[in-house]
């Protein structure tokens, strides 16, 4: 696999060219940056950071929404499926964007605004949900 080194807010990483993940669309706020790479933060940590590989200034913290809300399922139309070729839902990697305040005790998860990506075709998608039962602010620790 040849790798590529990018730069980020965490510091210089390599990573995998063949784990590149590609928004056609973009990430809401970003619709010009379309290629992204997701790192672990520490092996124990439920939390990742998903790199803009077109501009260091820009990634989010995500992770998994099972991990914190075990009830959280989302309704996917077919046409989003479509769109990032998923046709296995084995393939679906379901995340949330995090904001981590100065106090992380506050985390909170956009539940309202998934990210799925097709794990097996590394495209991806952000989703925005009109199920109303979710929040856009969802407080990670109680």
């Amino acid at each position: 696999m040849k790798k590529i080194k990018i730069k980020s807010r965490l510091g210089e990483i390599e990573i995998d060219q063949e784990t590149i993940i590609t928004f056609e669309r973009g990430i809401l706020g970003f619709p010009n940056l379309k290629k992204y790479a997701l790192i672990d933060l520490d092996s124990s940590s439920p939390l990742k950071y998903l790199q803009a590989l077109e501009d260091e200034d820009i990634g989010f913290v995500v992770t998994n929404p099972i991990i914190f809300k075990s009830d959280y399922e989302i309704k996917i139309k077919r046409n989003d499926l479509e769109e990032i070729g998923i046709n296995n839902p084995k393939h679906i990697l379901s995340l949330v964007i995090v904001h981590v305040p100065e106090n992380p005790e506050e985390m909170t998860a956009n539940l309202k605004g998934p990210i799925i990506i097709n794990s097996n075709l590394r495209k991806g998608k952000q989703l925005v949900l009109d199920q109303t039962d979710y929040e856009l602010k969802y407080r990670l620790l109680p």
